[in-house]
């Protein structure tokens, strides 16, 4: 059985024996049929040779293997077994234990609570940094113990970690952060609208073909391109305005 995040051992086309980690689980169509999208990981052999540097030479002595971005999906079949690698950016403690931040009393405020966060495993490391991806479950009010708060959180979690197969029909956001995870201008801006390209002057026009103008993904993809290969600021501030998207999207 395998899970997200897990470290595996595969046979390539060649035969031979890959280190990889699991990214996702998919089905294909509709059939029963599974597949598995990895991402690759680097012996030092395997390592260009701009980055083959002598240190990296010493460490590939140690164990040491080398994560990339690059994705690839297998058949479950190939997969010849899982293994233990540990990311050295993380430090390994000898206990997990569940971090809580404290919020401090503020002016009029005479307890301090606690507030507990969620994060996505399998994310990489910069993600996993940014604020906008702690996803705040609840707070542990002054009179409340940790474990209080903590148990029937830890049941649910539980629950996921037994897997739910989800089908993703369609992802909207109605709050104003929505605008910055799709990396489109805020409310104000000439098409601020996250859905479609209607100009900010005609949000009242109840006629805007927004099947024929909307913000489609390929659409959407290739604007954030055209930006990042124009040469100077002015010019990609012009085309930012212009598709009212962000020069740098979050996601």
């Amino acid at each position: 059985i395998y899970s997200l995040s897990d470290f595996i051992t595969y046979y390539d086309t060649s035969q031979r024996i890959c280190y990889r980690r699991i990214i996702s689980i998919l089905r294909i169509d509709k059939s029963q049929d599974r597949c598995i999208k990895i991402e690759r990981i680097l012996k030092f052999n395997s390592l260009p040779p701009m980055l083959k540097s002598q240190q990296r030479k010493i460490a590939s002595h140690k164990g040491y293997l080398w994560m990339t971005d690059e994705m690839l999906v297998i058949n479950p079949a190939k997969i010849k077994s899982k293994v233990d690698i540990w990311l050295i950016d993380v430090n390994k403690p000898n206990n997990y234990q569940y971090v809580i931040s404290e919020i401090v009393p503020f002016r009029i405020a005479y307890h301090a609570i606690g507030g507990l966060y969620l994060q996505i495993g399998n994310m990489k490391q910069m993600l996993r940094q940014k604020l906008k991806n702690h996803f705040l479950l609840s707070f542990i009010p002054f009179v409340a113990t940790s474990d209080e708060v903590l148990q029937p959180l830890i049941n649910d979690i539980q629950d996921l970690e037994r897997e739910y197969e989800l089908k993703i029909g369609v992802i909207t956001s109605d709050l104003l952060e929505g605008n910055e995870q799709a990396g489109v201008k805020n409310h104000n801006a000439h098409h601020g609208c996250r859905n479609c390209m209607i100009h900010h002057s005609k949000l009242n026009n109840v006629s805007f073909d927004t099947a024929r103008h909307s913000r489609y993904h390929h659409k959407t993809t290739l604007q954030f391109s055209t930006i990042r290969k124009v040469q100077t600021q002015a010019q990609r501030d012009a085309l930012a305005m212009q598709y009212g998207i962000q020069e740098n999207p979050c996601l």
